[in-house]
């Protein structure tokens, strides 16, 4: 019984470390980096403000 108390801690402790080194994204972040290269497009003649593609 405390084997699986001890594995749990263990566990636990990985998964710190792990989400420590990998921070999950901003999703607010990612969206604004979206909306960026979005305007990019359309200002260089690429993509329409209606977001179909132009030929």
């Amino acid at each position: 019984m405390a084997a699986g108390y001890v594995y749990q801690a263990e566990v636990n402790a990985n998964l710190k470390a792990w989400q420590t080194r990998n921070p999950a994204p901003d999703p607010q972040g990612e969206l604004a980096k979206v909306e960026a290269i979005r305007q990019k497009a359309i200002a260089d003649g690429v993509l329409n403000p209606d977001a179909s593609a132009k030929p």
